[in-house]
């Protein structure tokens, strides 16, 4: 309010306010950002005045406002060449077994010994394991080991190898290297299942199985229970069926339980009987000469299960 004395006649301002456009100081500037309320994009109210704030960008009719923080500067990463690499070479396992050396099998040997004094068998299976791992993975393409010599692999080994893997075995009981044989079936199987070798396994089962060939029959229900769990699986049906063959090389009346109480209960299978029919006809062309032959009360069963 402006007054006007009378009797100096001169004009007073009276009530002093502040007018809104008046220059804030930066402490009330301050304070009236922090105060200001933040809009709510998902409003329909602010979304439609947005869309009314639009521009035109160049290349478009109707672009949206680009901030320069959100604008990426293009990438052109160059791809690298790829090198022409020839496929690695698959090492055969006659070529493995010919490279084992007996005085490093041996130390391997005494260092499991050093540590599993009490427990030898599994000793002789980590020694096992060991041999098994040095084979390339791709290496066994017949698990049945087919067109491989009828000694395979033990006819492959290195020969200094192979004595010391009979000299290792030789230390030790029966009873040790049945369990032992347990312990490389389940062993050999559980590996084939994901795609590894066996050769390694199967070597110490063929070196004991036919040195100690009634292994086989003192354990002959378990081996047909996994004979019984294995039989609508060819592949592990024929692994199985080699390792138990290995006791027949030498014994024929081992052969003879291994063909009656393991394989011919499976003889009306199409996918291995080939392979029954064909071990029973080598069972008995090698079989005795001598007075230790096969009575007719013996052989007429085999004949009937043959041919029925």
């Amino acid at each position: 309010m402006i007054f006007r004395s009378i009797m100096d006649d001169k004009w007073t301002l009276v009530n002093k306010k502040k007018q809104n456009g008046g220059v804030k100081s930066k402490k009330e500037q301050k304070r009236l950002m922090e105060n200001m309320p933040i809009p709510d994009y998902r409003d329909p109210m602010v979304s439609a005045q947005l869309d009314i704030n639009k521009r035109k960008v160049p290349g478009g009719d109707t672009g949206e406002i680009i901030f320069p923080s959100a604008q990426k500067s293009p990438r052109h990463t160059k791809k690298p060449a790829q090198a022409n690499v020839p496929p690695k070479k698959t090492i055969s396992s006659t070529e493995t077994l010919s490279k084992f050396n007996g005085d490093d099998l041996l130390e391997i040997y005494t260092r499991q010994m050093v540590t599993f004094s009490s427990q030898p068998v599994i000793c002789l299976a980590n020694l096992a394991s060991h041999v098994n791992i040095a084979f390339d993975p791709n290496s066994e393409i017949d698990p049945a080991y087919s067109d491989e010599p009828e000694d395979f692999p033990m006819s492959s080994m290195n020969t200094g190898a192979l004595k010391t893997i009979r000299s290792i075995l030789s230390k030790h009981n029966k009873a040790t290297l049945a369990a032992l044989v347990s312990h490389l079936v389940n062993s050999m199987l559980n590996e084939n299942s994901r795609g590894v070798p066996t050769f390694g396994y199967r070597l110490f089962i063929q070196v004991i199985l036919r040195t100690h060939s009634t292994i086989v029959l003192d354990n002959i229900k378990e081996y047909a229970e996994l004979m019984q769990s294995n039989k609508t699986h060819p592949v592990r049906f024929h692994m199985l069926a080699w390792c138990f063959v290995q006791a027949s090389k030498h014994d024929f009346n081992v052969g003879c339980r291994v063909l009656m109480d393991l394989f011919m209960p499976y003889i009306n299978n199409k996918s291995v009987a080939d392979f029954i029919i064909t071990f029973a006809e080598n069972l008995m062309a090698k079989g005795p000469k001598s007075n230790d032959s096969l009575t007719y009360r013996d052989f007429i069963p085999i004949l009937d299960l043959l041919y029925s």
